[in-house]
């Protein structure tokens, strides 16, 4: 089971007076990163009757990512002011049980459950309404949100990306 509650915030408050040559306020996932939330259970059984061996794997994601200019005076002398805001969430789980039976008269279960919960990848660019926002350059307010499956290298197969797979025998 994991439980990934993420917060990302960058803000110039209510009332800030800024002037610089350029801005940028930025709540995001650097360039060629992610945050990764990977899940893995495996499970088997033997016996000489009935075998019955199973797992559950369990990904839950809350992710809030926020850039944000409120009530504030902004001016950017030289350049540009950027409001940006993205996340990029990779996403794994996988999960697997086997039974075996060692006599013939006996029977062998596999269970496995793999669940991914997404409740939230909110990602919020904002300028509040009461800014005052001044450039020699551009104004820029972007948000941007991904879930990715995450890639594995497997011999003789390649790369697999794989967000979900359960199997049982």
């Amino acid at each position: 089971l994991n439980i990934a509650l993420l917060d990302n915030n960058a803000e110039i408050g209510n009332g800030a007076s800024i002037s610089a040559n350029s801005v940028a306020v930025e709540a995001i996932t650097p360039a060629g990163e992610e945050n990764t939330v990977q899940s893995r259970a495996l499970a088997g059984a033997v016996s000489k009757s009935t075998a019955v061996g199973g797992s559950v794997s369990i990904n839950y994601i809350e992710n809030a990512t926020r850039a944000r200019i409120g009530g504030a005076s902004v001016g950017a002398t030289g350049g540009d002011i950027d409001v940006n805001a993205g996340a990029t969430t990779e996403l794994q789980n996988i999960a697997g049980g086997a039974g075996i039976s060692t006599q013939g008269s006996g029977a062998g279960v596999g269970i496995a459950v793999a669940l991914n919960i997404v409740n939230g990848q909110d990602t919020e660019a904002l300028v509040d309404s009461d800014s005052t926002l001044t450039a020699s350059g551009s104004i820029g307010v972007s948000a941007e949100s991904n879930i990715v499956p995450k890639s594995e290298e497997l011999p003789v197969v390649g790369t697999v990306a794989v967000t979900s797979f359960a199997a049982g025998i």
